[in-house]
């Protein structure tokens, strides 16, 4: 049962006590009120041969359950594991109040007497002194320690004592046998001392059952509980005796009824106490023990089918970790790269058959320290430069940095060359320590030998093929030029037509230059603050001839800050795109638009030609793409250039256009900083 649930389920179980005994308390006042409410309205005397049997009978019942309190806690205060100094002192102090209650109902009316006339007074004493002893001893025993060990705590010492502080009352009502009258008068009553007396005994055992209330309150145990009742029905035993007039009235009879009520409370407490709880205890120690043993019974199997299953599924894991380090070992040696492993130190703690013949790492070399070891290689960048240490990938790796695609030539000792692209990062735990590094390394050495090819293809573009071309151009303008007169019509149209094919060429081949250049990062740009409303209105001053300037609509607004671009290059964007928007658009006007966002100008160069279709505007800036049903004099290289260019410069281009309604061609430029 959860722990919260239990302490529910008590918590409801002593408020359902507490309710009980309360409600018992109130019943038992019920007959104490019923006799004051009509004692006026009939007679509560009852007759001597009435009364005297219940009296002795109640009183015989007293002396018993006296009697055998004492019997009890003087068993228990020497029993081994009870040995407790309130059980001592409440076993004498009943045994003296057995002893007095003895006396009381010898010297009551109607009895035999002890050594002397039986009377009221005698009997009130005795019974006031037995009253005075028990409330004191309970509510005495509720402050001792039961540990408490003193000589004057011992049992035989306390025995004697009861029986002489019995012997000494009897001795005091034998002294002052004219004291009679000091408690009760015949035609009166009893007299205000003996009515005082009742009230103080009363009072004093109220306080008792407050205090056993309040350690019932700490501690719940129901002998607490039966204490306090008891103490309670005696301060209401003795405010009956407070109303008696009469030795022979109900509400005498009521009081001794309350007190034999008391006592068996009294003695159902201290025996439960003395004796049968610690064998309830047993009782429940033993059934916590099996229940404990069952759970543990159960806790044991369930903790071996726990264990088996695992120990069954660790070696599942343990078979499908063997399994999956099998196909790693596998994957890393099958692969084509070159993979090693470091240690925080920098050794090499494993490494694939590619990284083997790349690096040709043996035995030796791996225990090396990794900057020596990176020193057999001689690293160097694509210019040939040697990397400094502090760019070496791995060790940027071991100092917490991801490396990626760095390119190196590297030169292993007794082995050609290689062109490597080299990745690295740190290997981290959990917590995030270093537990080593992980290098790749991807053969690039085709790459590299493609890369070499191409350029000899631009050099030979460049330089071989321009060469004869400027050579063709040269003789096209002699021949237009010193055509004769009857010739000069038919010489012009053909050297016109052998200059256009020149242009075109020459335009093919520099598209080709350019791109290439772009593609390869070898386009170094010249940058500079560039005013764009002027620049644009001289290039179309210079672009005249190529196409009409009047036909251009500039919107520059004069907040447009300065662009930082290569001017010349920024010349061949716009020479394509206005190029463009009059080939294609029409004899409609082209317009220019330009606008500051955020640290960029957006320029936007429109048409309102018949649009460029959906499903060629993705492949718009493609290499060498040219729109279905476009017959264009050119590569396709064009726009794919003006896009390699805009993006050299930090920017981006996109199209717009619908069907019918022209196109939009926009592209960002930075802008200078301001400072």
């Amino acid at each position: 049962m959860p722990p919260n649930l239990s302490d529910a389920l008590e918590i409801e179980r002593n408020s359902a006590r507490e309710v009980r005994f309360l409600r018992a308390l109130g019943l038992t006042a019920v007959p104490f009120a019923v006799l004051i409410l009509f004692r006026d309205q009939i007679d509560l005397t009852l007759t001597s041969s009435t009364y005297l049997p219940l009296h002795t009978l109640l009183e015989t019942l007293v002396v018993v359950v006296c009697f055998s309190t004492f019997a009890v806690q003087f068993y228990a205060a020497g029993t081994r594991g009870l040995v407790d100094a309130r059980a001592r002192l409440l076993g004498a102090a009943f045994l003296a109040v057995a002893l007095i209650e003895i006396l009381h109902l010898m010297t009551f009316p109607g009895m035999p007497g002890f050594l002397g006339p039986s009377s009221t007074s005698r009997g009130f004493y005795y019974w006031i002194a037995a009253r005075i002893l028990s409330v004191a001893a309970l509510v005495g025993a509720r402050a001792l320690a039961p540990g408490t060990s003193h000589p004057l705590l011992a049992r035989s010492t306390l025995t004697v004592a009861a029986v002489g502080l019995a012997c000494l009352v009897a001795a005091a009502d034998l002294d002052f046998p004219g004291a009679s009258s000091v408690f009760f008068v015949e035609s009166a009553g009893l007299t205000p001392l003996a009515r005082w007396l009742d009230y103080g005994v009363a009072a004093l055992a109220l306080a008792g059952a407050l205090s056993y209330w309040g350690g019932y309150k700490t501690i719940r145990e129901k002998p607490r509980l039966q204490l306090c009742g008891a103490l309670a029905i005696t301060a209401l035993s003795q405010v009956c005796f407070s109303a008696y007039s009469e030795a022979n009235d109900a509400f005498n009879l009521l009081g001794h009824l309350y007190q034999a009520l008391a006592f068996a409370l009294v003695f159902d407490a201290l025996f439960v106490a003395a004796l049968l709880r610690p064998y309830r205890r047993l009782d429940t120690a033993m059934g916590e023990l099996s229940t404990s043993n069952a759970e543990l019974t159960e806790l044991r199997r369930h903790v071996e089918e726990e264990l088996a299953v695992t120990i069954a599924r660790l070696e599942e894991s343990t078979r499908a970790k063997e399994v999956a380090l099998a196909e790693l070992e596998s994957a890393i040696g099958a692969t084509p790269d070159g993979l090693v492993i470091c240690s925080p130190t920098g050794q090499v703690l494993r490494q694939n058959a590619a990284a083997e013949r790349m690096l040709g790492y043996d035995a030796v070399t791996r225990e090396m320290p990794a900057i020596e070891r990176w020193k057999l290689l001689s690293p160097a960048d694509a210019e040939g430069k040697p990397v400094p240490v502090g760019e070496v990938p791995l060790l940027r790796a071991l100092d917490g940095e991801t490396v990626r695609g760095t390119v190196l030539r590297l030169s292993p000792p007794n082995r050609r060359p290689i062109w490597v692209s080299v990745s690295a990062a740190p290997v981290r735990d959990p917590q995030g320590r270093l537990l080593g590094a992980v290098l790749a390394l991807a053969d690039i050495g085709q790459l590299v030998k493609l890369q070499e090819q191409r350029e000899d293809l631009l050099r030979a573009v460049s330089h071989d093929l321009r060469n004869p071309l400027q050579i063709v151009m040269l003789q096209a303008e002699r021949l237009y030029k010193g055509s004769a007169p009857s010739q000069e019509a038919r010489d012009r149209r053909v050297a016109d037509s052998i200059l256009a094919a020149s242009r075109q060429m020459k335009g093919m081949l520099q598209d080709l230059v350019e791109s290439a250049r772009l593609e390869t990062g070898s386009l170094h740009l010249e940058r500079s603050a560039v005013a764009l409303g002027e620049h644009l209105q001289r290039l179309l001053m210079v672009s005249a001839g190529i196409f009409d300037p009047e036909k251009v609509l500039l919107d520059v607004p004069p907040d447009v800050p300065l662009i930082h671009a290569d001017p010349a290059r920024l010349d061949r964007v716009f020479g394509n795109l206005i190029g463009n928007a009059f080939k294609y658009g029409g004899p409609s006007p082209v317009s220019i638009r330009a606008r500051s966002d955020d640290g960029l100008v957006t320029i936007a160069v429109s048409d309102q030609g018949p649009g460029i279709p959906p499903e060629d505007q993705s492949r718009i800036f493609d290499r060498f793409f040219r729109g279905n049903g476009q017959r264009s004099e050119g590569l396709g290289l064009g726009l794919y250039i003006t896009r390699l260019l805009v993006e050299a410069h930090g920017g981006r281009i996109w199209v717009e256009s619908e069907p019918g309604r022209g196109t939009t061609f926009s592209f960002t430029v930075p802008a200078v900083p301001i400072r």
